[in-house]
């Protein structure tokens, strides 16, 4: 897609589905070479152990990957070494993994099982000069090129609220296309803005997530403990609230920083948010026919927690999903 304090909770998340140029260096920054990739889903997000580290701090978080082949029932990925980076988002092409997080990508080769270190990531205008963004989401385009949709960042502040002073303001959603021979590391800016969405200052807006729905193009945002979506027939067209939903509201209060995926076999949706369980948070799941109606508490179930893993455990939080098909 966002995409906060520990209580984090939801802003902090901000910073919250080939061969090229790149493949030299991919190459001589290989890190494993027993990761093997095999199930069918692939879900990105961020932990961070509240014992040792200052959760707040999406400096402390790092980035991990799990597989799966239901979307319920997941395991981390082994050989598969964390790095640091928060709001992760994960998408796949030919036979590469790329893994998002702000200013950065991670590459995964299915040829020879094998990590490369993070790279640089930047966003450009057409007149060169750079695009500050946070909480980027991948998609891929109708000709093969990566697509990210990001939060526009701020000079100072927390870019998912109004600048200081400002008591309403208006949050920008834009994209931008991967440029010829960068294979995910270089974007341009698309021509307008995808979404504009007006809040106050108590309010947030942050972590878009991306993804095709039934007929459109889905847009969630979170807003907090909720999440706003938006739908368009035109992957770089505008993006309106859906017309069932008050306000475009999704969730309200039962979760935020979402990641979304429609499941054409069996027509459903499947959203995915975080949420705090005390000083942590855990990953929730809700599997739903359509997006005309405000999903409640009770449509969720908790689904992934620090203790879901024996390589984790009961003192980490996890948060900020990522979704995608691990197929090329």
């Amino acid at each position: 897609m966002q995409k906060t304090t520990l209580n984090l909770i939801f802003v902090l998340m901000i910073f919250g589905c080939s061969g090229s140029d790149n493949e030299p260096a991919i190459e001589a920054a290989k890190t494993s070479t027993n990761s093997v990739i095999g199930k069918r889903y692939l879900l990105s997000f961020l932990v961070c152990n509240t014992a040792d580290t200052a959760c707040d701090d999406p400096r402390n978080h790092k980035t991990h990957i799990a597989q799966s082949d239901d979307g319920i029932n997941w395991s981390l990925i082994a050989g598969y070494e964390p790095h640091f980076g928060s709001v992760p988002d994960v998408i796949r092409r030919g036979d590469r993994l790329y893994v998002y997080t702000p200013g950065k990508v991670r590459q995964y080769s299915y040829t020879d099982n094998t990590w490369g270190q993070p790279s640089d990531v930047s966003i450009r205008h057409t007149d060169g000069t750079n695009e500050m963004f946070v909480d980027p989401s991948a998609i891929i385009d109708e000709n093969g090129r990566l697509v990210l949709f990001y939060l526009v960042g701020q000079t100072s502040g927390d870019p998912a609220r109004c600048p200081q002073g400002q008591s309403v303001c208006t949050k920008i959603i834009r994209s931008a296309t991967e440029a010829d021979g960068s294979d995910g590391t270089e974007f341009v800016v698309d021509p307008g803005n995808r979404a504009e969405i007006v809040i106050t200052s108590s309010e947030t807006a942050s972590d878009p997530d991306i993804f095709k729905g039934l007929q459109d193009f889905i847009l969630y945002v979170s807003k907090g403990a909720a999440v706003q979506a938006l739908a368009a027939t035109d992957l770089k067209g505008t993006y309106t609230d859906l017309p069932n939903l008050e306000n475009g509201m999704l969730v309200n209060g039962a979760g935020g920083v979402p990641c979304g995926y429609y499941d054409q076999s069996s027509g459903e949706y499947w959203t995915y948010v975080h949420i705090p369980r005390g000083n942590l948070q855990v990953i929730r799941l809700a599997i739903h026919g359509s997006l005309d109606r405000l999903l409640t508490d009770s449509d969720f179930t908790d689904l992934i927690s620090g203790s879901t893993f024996s390589e984790l455990g009961a003192g980490y939080a996890v948060a900020s999903p990522g979704f995608a098909l691990n197929s090329p």
